[in-house]
């Protein structure tokens, strides 16, 4: 998850819902780019394609995902909760031995913005893949 949202700058309500088919083939290999559908993410504008980087394609093709949702939760037919994700996000920060003040799920997508536009990517490409105006 947390690749995805670095390399793709999606927001996590989305993330957590992503279906296998939208990062996967069905031969499992993974797509060269992610579909974020349309009713998953905020404000439901509009859907979107991310390609996907060669260091995202590594990370999916070490989580090979079994079933229909890419983020199961509980029920197993639910993707992941967002309190399990904000908690999930809250104990790999405090693994990896950061102060927890300062840190956020959103950060991750700030983070993405901002290492786009340090490569160069251009401000309409990134208005794009955000859905940003």
């Amino acid at each position: 998850m947390l690749d995805i949202a670095f390399y793709t700058g999606e927001r996590w309500g989305a993330i957590r819902q992503l279906l296998v088919e939208d990062c996967y083939q069905k031969s499992g290999q993974p797509k060269a780019a992610i579909s974020f559908r349309r009713r998953t993410r905020k404000g439901k504008d509009s859907s979107r394609v991310i390609p996907v980087s060669p260091l995202l394609e590594q990370s999916l093709r070490l989580y090979q995902p079994e079933g229909v949702l890419m983020f199961p939760g509980k029920p197993e037919n639910k993707p992941i909760s967002r309190v399990a994700v904000h908690e999930f996000f809250q104990k790999a920060i405090k693994t990896l031995g950061f102060d927890q003040k300062g840190y956020s799920l959103h950060g991750t997508r700030a983070t993405a913005v901002t290492m786009m536009h340090d490569s160069g990517v251009s401000l309409e490409v990134i208005r794009q893949i955000t859905g940003h105006h």
